[in-house]
């Protein structure tokens, strides 16, 4: 799943990438030209090609797996979720670079809109409102496969804003050592 090539690849990493393999197939089209898989914690990447850091997050995803693609996710992209074990996923989505998510979702019975979601550079100086408007989704997920709309003009941008976070299927996060 992972386009990285680390120096030094943290153990953690490998097994966070086979836990995902075994739930869950992410497919992009078109291809990223990378992506990486993380906890999602505070102080946590948002995006592979930023510095953009999730500062605060609610309690239900904490401890998930996050996705990170890159930060501006061109017009046009496609996503299909191909499940091979239940499990949890929940999609969060800027609220300005929303690649029309905010209607198309609305329309997607089978996710449910969460009260709160993820806040990233929240102490950010050239854009004080950055990145603390988001939406999330959550999806109880069966196996099986799962198409996203295509992304399109967004309220904003050409372009959008996304990541994934993945949880057991009772919503409890998965054991991942780091040591």
């Amino acid at each position: 799943m992972s386009n990285i090539q680390y120096k030094f690849r943290p153990a953690y990493k490998a097994e966070i990438e086979k836990i995902v393999n075994e739930h869950i197939s992410i497919d992009v089209t078109p291809k990223f030209p990378m992506s990486d898989l993380d906890i999602m914690e505070i102080g946590v990447k948002k995006d592979i090609d930023r510095d953009y850091t999730y500062d605060i997050i609610p309690p239900e995803i904490e401890g998930g797996i996050l996705y990170q693609p890159m930060h501006r996710v061109p017009q046009g992209t496609s996503i299909k979720l191909t499940i091979h074990k239940p499990l949890t996923v929940y999609f969060i989505f800027h609220n300005g670079c929303d690649g029309g998510y905010t209607k198309t979702f609305k329309n997607m019975d089978e996710w449910e809109l969460c009260e709160s979601a993820p806040k990233y550079d929240i102490n950010c100086t050239w854009d004080p409102e950055h990145g603390l408007h988001q939406t999330m989704y959550k999806l109880k997920a069966k196996v099986g496969e799962y198409n996203l709309p295509i992304g399109v003009m967004g309220v904003k941008t050409n372009w959008a804003c996304w990541n994934f976070v993945l949880l057991k299927e009772n919503g409890e996060k998965f054991e991942i050592s780091r040591y």
